[in-house]
C-alpha cells in the first residue's frame, strides 16, 4: 500500500482519535516529519470524525475506524502494537497510557509502531540526537506491505538512564548549561533518541537502593535491623562510608523481612518489592548472616576465619572506603536466602508478587547453595573496572549472566558500564552489543543502563551500537556500525579508521592495567572517575595526533557533500572537546603537585567556555560531563582558584 507518490503527487492522511492524547499527537508529528523529509510531501493530519473517507489513511491510536475493524489496544500490553492493512487503510495501533511522550513510563505503543515502518519501509536511522543525527533518504515512493502484525517488546524493560539532568539543578541553574532553554532543547532531544531506538521503563518496577532511609526511621527502636559490626555494634560504620544511607543490612534478621512486608502492605500491596541493599558491600558479622553464608572457594581466608581476619582488618582501617569486609568473601547466599524469606512472606499476601535485588559488591557472585524462583528478580551489576569493557568484562557477565539463571533468577542487566569513558573516545560498541545478542538468548528480561553519557560525537558507533543491539539482536554489530559510518558518504572509510582508531586504544586496557594506572597516578580521590587520571596514559600525545590526522583525511574526503561535511564537522568538535578536558585533566594534576592553580584555572574556564559553543550540538552532554569532574575537580565555579 502507498503511502507517499512523490511523482504522482499523492499523500495519505494521518488520522487521530477526536480526543487523541498526547501520545498519539506525537506519533502523528513524527509520522508526518519523516515522510516530509523523505519524499517531500507532508501528510495532513485530521482528527475523527472529520477526516477524510477517501484516499489512503492511516490510523493511529484508538481511533473509532480501529475499534470498527476489531482493534482493541488495550489488551496488546506495554509497550506493544499491532499494524494491519485493511483496504486503502493502515492502522497502527498500540497500548498508550496518554502521559508526556517522552517521560518514559509513559506507554507509547502507537509511537513504536510509527518508528518500526518508517525504520522497515523507508531505512530511516537516528544516529544521535538532533536533525544532523537522522539519516532519512530520500524516497520517491514510500509504501508498506500487507500486514496483520502484533509486535511485542521482548524485553520487560529497556531503560537507559539518560543525564541531561545528571547532577541537578544547583542554585538555581541547570547544571553544565549556560540557560534554560538549551538544557531543554538537550533533554527533549535526547529523550526523543530514546524514544526512537524504542527504550522504556516499566512502571510496575520499583527498585534502587531500598534502605536509605532506614536509619532515620528505625535506628532507635529497632537496631537490629542493621548490620553488625566487627566490634558486635550495630551503627555507621566508623570504618566505612559514615553515611546514614550507606549503612548496610542485617539481613538474616526476621524482624526486618516483617518491617518491609508491612511497608509494602501499607502502600498498596504493588507487584514488586524493592528489596536492593544500600549502595555498599554486605558486611553484617553476626552469627546468623555468617551461618548463611557459604564457602567461597576464591576467598583466600578459611571459611572459619573470617571473622577473626575482618576484625583484625576493621581495627586497622582509617576509615572511608576501607574495604574491610572484603575477607568475608562472596556473602550472595545471605542475600538470595533473605529474598527468599521475604517473597515467603509477602507472598501469602500476594501469590504474584515479585521481589527485586540487585547483584552487586561483595553478592554479585552466583548463590553457591541456595536457589532462587522466576518471580525472584536480580539486576545484574558486574564487577571490574569501569573502564574498559573489553574481553574480561565479556567473560565475567556471560559466565555470571548462565550461573545466575542456572539458580533460578529472573535477570536483568544493570551495569554501570555507559558511565564509563567520560568525555573521550572509548570504543566498547562491539564487545558490549554482542555481550547484549548473548544475553537475550541465555535469559535477559531487560536493561538498565547506568548511565547516558551523551558523548555523542567522540563515542558515536558504540552508543548507536547499543541502542541497535537492543533492537536487532539477530545482527552483528559490524552491520550497525556499517550504518553508522556510510552516513557520512564519501568519507565513510576514512570515518570508520578514525573510530578504528580509538578502538584500538581502548583494546589495550584490561581491569589490571587500569589499575595499574589509577595506582601510579594517585595523585587526588577521584573514585569512579579516574579515568582523569590515567586518561593520559590512555590517550597520550600520539593519540591526539593520530585522530586529528584522520579526522583530516574524513574532512577532505567530505569535500563537495555538505550533509558528510557537517558531520566530519560534528566529529571534530568532540575530539576537540575531549582534549580540552584532557588538558584541563592534566592542569589539575599541576595543580595538586604544586598547588599552583593559575593554570588549570585557565584551562578550566577554556574548556567551559567551549562547552558554551557545542551545548545545542549534541556534541557532549554539559551536564553529566560537569557532574562527573566536580567529583574529582570540584565546582566547576566555586572552587576554581581554592
Amino acid at each position: 500500500m502507498t503511502l507517499v507518490d512523490a511523482k504522482l503527487k499523492r499523500v495519505c492522511t494521518i488520522v487521530l482519535p477526536a480526543k487523541a492524547n498526547r501520545v498519539e499527537q506525537f506519533a502523528a508529528r513524527e509520522l508526518q516529519y519523516h515522510l516530509a523529509r523523505s519524499t517531500g510531501l507532508t501528510p495532513p493530519i485530521q482528527n475523527e470524525p472529520n477526516a477524510t473517507t477517501t484516499g489512503t489513511r492511516v490510523f493511529l491510536g484508538r481511533c473509532d475506524a480501529a475499534a470498527k475493524a476489531g482493534i482493541d489496544s488495550a489488551k496488546l500490553g506495554l509497550n506493544a502494537y499491532l499494524i494491519k492493512t485493511s483496504a486503502n487503510d493502515v492502522f497502527i495501533c498500540g497500548q498508550d497510557t496518554g502521559g508526556d511522550p517522552l517521560d518514559m513510563k509513559t506507554g507509547v505503543g502507537t509511537l513504536f509502531g510509527v518508528y518500526d515502518l518508517l525504520e522497515k519501509n523507508a531505512s530511516i536511522r537516528w544516529l544521535w540526537p538532533g536533525t544532523l543525527g537522522e539519516v532519512i533518504p530520500k524516497h520517491e515512493i514510500v509504501s508498506v506491505p500487507n500486514a496483520n502484525t502484533v509486535v511485542r517488546p521482548v524485553l520487560i524493560q529497556k531503560q537507559w538512564r539518560a543525564g541531561a539532568e545528571y547532577g541537578g539543578v544547583p542554585n538555581g541553574g541547570y547544571y553544565g548549561f549556560s540557560t534554560k532553554e538549551k538544557f531543554e532543547a538537550f533533554s527533549n532531544g535526547q529523550y526523543t533518541w530514546l524514544r526512537r531506538q524504542r527504550f522504556f521503563q516499566n512502571p510496575t518496577m520499583a527498585y534502587g537502593h531500598s534502605f536509605t532511609r532506614f536509619y532515620d526511621q528505625y535506628y532507635q527502636t529497632h537496631p537490629e535491623y542493621f548490620a553488625q559490626l566487627p566490634d558486635g555494634k550495630r551503627r555507621l560504620d566508623p570504618k566505612g562510608s559514615k553515611q546514614a544511607d550507606m549503612i548496610a543490612m542485617c539481613v538474616s534478621q526476621p524482624a526486618l523481612w516483617n518491617q518491609i512486608v508491612e511497608n509494602w502492605k501499607s502502600a498498596g500491596q504493588s507487584e514488586f518489592i524493592n528489596l536492593c541493599e544500600n549502595d555498599t558491600p554486605g558486611s553484617c558479622v553476626c552469627s546468623h548472616c555468617l551461618g548463611w553464608d557459604m564457602p567461597d572457594p576464591e576467598n583466600k581466608v578459611p571459611f572459619d576465619q573470617r571473622l577473626e581476619t575482618v576484625t583484625r582488618t576493621w581495627q586497622k582501617a582509617k576509615g572511608g572506603w576501607s574495604g574491610w569486609m572484603e575477607g568475608l568473601g562472596s556473602v550472595t547466599d545471605r542475600y538470595v536466602k533473605f529474598n527468599n524469606a521475604v517473597f515467603g512472606l509477602a507472598s501469602k499476601e500476594r501469590p504474584n508478587v515479585k521481589t527485586v535485588f540487585y547483584a552487586y559488591n561483595n553478592y554479585v557472585k552466583p548463590p553457591l547453595g541456595t536457589r532462587l524462583n522466576k518471580n525472584e528478580f536480580i539486576g545484574l551489576i558486574p564487577g571490574g573496572s569501569h573502564f574498559p569493557w573489553n574481553q574480561p568484562e565479556s567473560d565475567d557477565f556471560r559466565k555470571s549472566l548462565r550461573a545466575w539463571s542456572e539458580a533460578g533468577a529472573s535477570i536483568f542487566f544493570r551495569p554501570n558500564t555507559t558511565y564509563q569513558g567520560n568525555a573521550f573516545p572509548v570504543f566498547y560498541g562491539k564487545t558490549f552489543a554482542a555481550d547484549l545478542s548473548y544475553g537475550f538468548k541465555h535469559s535477559m528480561l531487560g536493561v538498565d543502563f547506568d548511565a547516558l553519557t551523551g558523548q555523542y560525537a567522540a563515542q558515536g558507533p558504540t552508543l548507536y551500537c547499543i541502542a541497535r543491539a537492543l533492537n536487532q539482536p539477530d545482527q552483528a554489530a559490524d552491520e550497525f556500525l556499517d550504518e553508522y559510518y556510510s552516513a557520512f558518504g564519501s568519507a565513510k572509510s576514512e570515518v570508520k579508521a578514525y573510530f578504528e582508531n580509538w578502538e584500538a586504544y581502548s583494546a589495550k586496557w584490561t581491569p589490571e592495567s587500569t589499575a595499574a594506572a589509577e595506582k601510579r597516578n594517585a595523585r587526588y580521590e577521584s573514585g569512579w572517575y579516574a579515568i582523569y587520571a590515567i586518561s593520559k596514559e590512555i590517550f597520550p600525545k600520539a593519540a591526539w595526533e593520530t585522530g586529528w590526522n584522520l579526522l583530516a583525511r574524513a574532512k577532505l574526503a567530505a569535500q563537495g557533500d555538505p550533509l558528510a561535511t557537517q558531520r566530519v564537522a560534528f566529529l571534530e568538535k568532540g575530539l576537540k572537546h575531549a582534549w580540552l578536558v584532557q588538558e584541563t585533566a592534566n592542569a589539575f594534576e599541576h595543580k595538586v603537585d604544586t598547588r599552583d592553580a593559575s593554570t588549570f584555572d585557565a584551562a578550566r574556564r577554556q574548556l567551559m567556555e567551549y562547552r558554551k559553543t557545542i551545548e545545542g550540538d549534541f556534541v557532549s552532554s554539559p551536564s553529566i560531563i560537569t557532574y562527573y569532574e566536580s567529583q574529582s575537580w570540584g565546582n566547576p565555579k566555586a572552587n576554581l582558584s581554592k
